[in-house]
This record gives C-alpha cells, structure tokens and sequence, in this order.
C-alpha cells in the first residue's frame, strides 16, 4: 500500500472518529438544546404570564393613577379658581385700603382745616364779644343818653306846653278885649257873667260831629256830657297830635253830649272828626 494511501486511510479513520464524535456530541447537544428551548418556552410563558400580569396591574395602577390625575386636576382647577378669586379679593381690598388712606388723609387734611377755622372762628367769636360788649356798652350809654334827652325833651315839651297855654291865655285875653271893644262901641258892657269859666277836673273826649250854626261859625259836638261834670259856657281845649287847633265854648250841654262853638282866635284852622278835646286845668 502506498504510504500516501495509507495516510489517507488514517485521515479518513481519523476523520470518521471525529465525525462520530461529532456526531454523538451533536446527538447530546441537540437534546441539550430542546430541553433548553423548552426551558425557555415555559419560562417565555411564565415571562409572558408575568408581562400580562404586570401590564394588567400597570393599567389599573395608570387607571388608579389616572383618576388620581383627574381630581388632582380638577382640584388644581378648583384652587385656581380660588386663588383667582383671592387675588381679585385682595386687590379689591387693596384698593379699598388706598381708598381708605385717601379718605383717612382727607379727613385729616379737613381736621385741619375745621382746627383753623374753629381757631378762625374762636377768634371772630371773641372780637364779635368784644365788639358786642362795646356794643352794649354803648347801647347802655345811649340809652342813659336818650333818657336824659326825653327828659329833658319832656321838660322841654311841658315849657312849651306852659308856653303854649300863656299863648293861648294871652290870645283869649286878645279875644275877650276884642269883644269888650266891639261892646263897648255898641252901648253895653260884658259882665263877669259871660267870661268862661274852667273846669275843675281833668276831662278827656273827643269830636264826634262838625257843623255850622245858624251865623255860619263852626260848631263841634263832643262825646262827653254833664256826667262827665261839663257844663254851659264852659272852656275847653281842641288838639291834633298834640298840637292846639282851637277853643271850644260849651253853649248845650247834655248827659252823654255837649255843644260848642268853636274860637279859632283869629287863625286859620279847621277841627275835624275825633281831634281831641281836654279840660284845662289851672
């Protein structure tokens, strides 16, 4: 045999031994390997079995979770809402606060002003007071002043009063001597009987009628009579305002009444309806 045949031989004997070999290790580690997919089969379920499981638990944790994120949201919404009600109250009282320091301020600015013009006032007040005190004062001395101006105007008015009287004393006598001529140039004489006599008590009435007699000369009626203690031929004053217009000589003399004429003693005057008639008394 040739050696290169042999040597193939041996080869191919070689090469036949590692084939069984290979063969039988083939034949182990091909059962090796289906236990080994079984294996991993059943852990491929178990892990399957685990992974739906966990997805399972997963969803219901994301459900749980997602409930939780729901409220937690709706709460958040909740308390925006709230915040933004808190910020809009807050800048309400905010603003009521300036309006309250304004008008705090205000008030203050206004004290202020009433305290000046309270001391403004005070001090008005007391000039006012001085003044009226002043016032009085001189009111008190023109009252003094003025009563002793009516009195003195009084003393004055009864001078004129007795002046006036003397006058009218003198103008009777005028008329009386008048009278005494004109009889005198007549023939006769005027006795004592024919003077007027006087009353000898203050009396007070007035006109209630003015009319002419017979000759023409005005004659008054007054509302006073003899009750009153008047009678014939007796002199009386007539006055307006406090101001002598003329003399009445009783003629007729009644209980409630008397007639008279009147002596204007050569003036100019007219008696009228309620002018004043008094007694003169000596």
């Amino acid at each position: 045999m040739h050696t290169v045949t042999k040597i193939l031989v041996v080869l191919a004997t070689l090469f036949a031994v590692a084939l069984s070999a290979l063969t039988i290790a083939f034949a182990s580690n091909a059962q090796a390997l289906r236990d080994a997919v079984g294996n991993e089969r059943s852990l491929r379920q178990g892990a399957q079995n685990d992974a739906a499981a966990a997805n399972a638990k997963a969803a219901a944790e994301e459900s749980k979770w997602r409930e939780v994120y729901s409220t937690a949201t709706a709460r958040a919404l909740e308390l925006e809402g709230l915040v933004n009600s808190l910020q809009a109250e807050r800048k309400t009282l905010q603003d009521e606060k300036r309006a309250a320091q304004q008008d705090a301020e205000r008030n203050k600015n206004e004290i202020a002003e009433l305290r000046v013009a309270t001391q403004t006032q005070a001090t008005v007040i007391k000039s006012t007071t001085e003044e009226l005190t002043a016032l009085r004062k001189n009111v008190a001395d023109a009252a003094r002043r003025e009563t002793e101006l009516v009195d003195r105007l009084n003393e004055l008015d009864g001078q004129r009063q007795v002046l006036a009287q003397n006058v009218r004393a003198l103008q009777e006598q005028l008329a009386e001597a008048k009278l005494a001529v004109e009889a005198a140039a007549q023939g006769r004489t005027v006795g004592s009987t024919d003077r007027p006599i006087e009353a000898s008590q203050f009396i007070s009435t007035r006109v209630s009628r003015v009319m002419k007699d017979a000759a023409g000369n005005d004659v008054a009626v007054i509302a006073e009579g003899s009750r009153a203690g008047l009678k014939p031929n007796m002199r009386l004053t007539i006055s307006r305002d406090g101001a002598f217009v003329a003399n009445l000589i009783l003629t007729s003399v009644d209980t409630g009444e008397a007639v008279g004429r009147v002596e204007k003693l050569g003036r100019e005057v007219s008696v009228s309806v309620n002018d004043t008639v008094l007694s003169r008394v000596n």
